[in-house]
């Protein structure tokens, strides 16, 4: 009984070391040239990997993300158009290092036929593309182009099926092949050459170059592109798990754009984060970020709204300072010749040090920086007699006209 009891302690210990291993694995396994999870509906994309490559976010043109549901949340669905203007533009100009690389996507309603679909590619990147049907054969994928000797990927379609290509290249064991699996199971492996697939770009998602991209009502989620070669293990740990969005830290500093002076109480929103104050210098730091790009809006009373964007990087925190433009405190009115009514230009207008002259008109317009207090107007004009109002308030805004 004795001997019973330890062995199952030590079961028990392997079991838990086993599972601190995926997790670790797993928290380490956010893809670090592209993750698109096509969540959110609309004309672009987030690009949600560690060090987003291409334009962040990525057009989207033709094709939609959504309503169809895909591995998680919703999906890209193709329209069986031309890949010219139905496609997500990355931007990117390809580059996949010879020392190795893991592409991986979730393909669902998948066509079961010998017609030719595209589902990414470059043709910069010698010809460095994926395609459903055609040469593949009905249902199939192929890999091909870039240099490599073509891989096939048998009964993808109609899917859901997780596609993970692993080049292996220099560091991998073995070296400089491609390993490929479906819904994280090691399927066979094609002996590839030490090659680095490059090109001028744009790499497109959804289709390539001008030739027919997805399937209409096709489904692609999860999009994945490693600098590295997955090792079996983290491919089986990750093929059907939400990886975690990389984060980073958008922090600044807020003035005013008239003196530079710092602007504390500022209101503070960063992308879909909860709004953060300034601090007494002036300061917000917004935390827990998804890497890429931001938008950043600010408010303050007495002030213009502030609008502006920056980029968030995974794991780092990224200074963004802003200007605010505070709202004067306006008089203004007409400055006529009190023999007459006629109107005069010219006339010097100063309340408090701050000076401005009439137009055609006799209209005249005066902004005061800072903008409250309480001071007599002067008009003054040579031919003229000086005349002095008694003490104006004014505050941030437009006051009434004072003729």
């Amino acid at each position: 009984m004795k001997n019973f009891t330890i062995r199952l302690s030590l079961k028990r210990i392997v079991t838990f070391l086993f599972i601190l291993a995926g997790a670790g694995l797993y928290a380490q396994n956010v893809p670090e040239m592209m993750y698109y999870k096509f969540d959110v509906p609309g004309a672009t994309v987030q690009n949600y990997a560690s060090s987003p490559v291409g334009t962040n976010p990525a057009p989207v043109t033709g094709l939609t993300q959504g309503p169809a549901a895909g591995q998680f949340g919703l999906a890209l669905v193709g329209q069986n158009g031309s890949s010219t203007t139905y496609r997500v533009n990355t931007g990117w100009a390809t580059s996949l290092p010879s020392t190795g690389w893991t592409i991986s996507m979730w393909l669902n309603n998948q066509p079961v036929n010998t017609n030719l679909y595209y589902l990414w590619g470059d043709p910069g990147a010698a010809s460095f593309r994926c395609f459903i049907g055609g040469a593949a054969g009905s249902g199939n994928i192929l890999l091909r182009g870039g240099g490599l000797t073509d891989v096939n990927v048998p009964g993808v379609g109609p899917g859901p099926t997780v596609v993970t290509f692993v080049y292996t290249g220099t560091t991998g064991t073995p070296p400089n092949r491609i390993r490929y699996f479906k819904n994280g199971v090691y399927i066979n492996q094609v002996t590839e050459p030490t090659v680095t697939v490059s090109g001028a770009g744009p790499f497109l998602v959804g289709g390539y170059d001008g030739n027919v991209g997805m399937y209409t009502n096709a489904l692609m989620d999860e999009f994945r592109m490693y600098n590295r070669p997955l090792s079996d293990a983290e491919v089986g740990l990750t093929w059907n798990a939400q990886l975690p969005m990389c984060t980073g830290t958008l922090s600044g500093t807020v003035r005013s754009s008239y003196n530079l002076a710092v602007l504390p109480g500022v209101s503070v929103t960063v992308g879909t984060m909860p709004p953060v104050l300034t601090n007494a210098s002036g300061v917000y730091t917004v935390a827990g970020l998804s890497a890429g790009n931001v938008t950043v809006t600010a408010t303050l009373a007495g002030y213009t709204p502030f609008s502006g964007s920056s980029t968030v990087t995974c794991n780092i925190t990224t200074t963004y300072n802003f200007n605010m433009s505070p709202i004067p405190a306006t008089l203004s009115g007409v400055v006529t010749n009190a023999a007459n009514n006629a109107p005069i230009k010219g006339a010097k207008v100063v309340w408090s040090g701050n000076v401005t002259y009439s137009v055609a008109g006799g209209l005249y317009t005066l902004n005061v920086y800072p903008f409250a207090g309480s001071f007599p107007v002067t008009f003054t004009k040579a031919g003229f007699a000086d005349t002095t109002t008694t003490a104006i308030t004014l505050v941030s805004g437009v006051n009434p006209p004072l003729n």
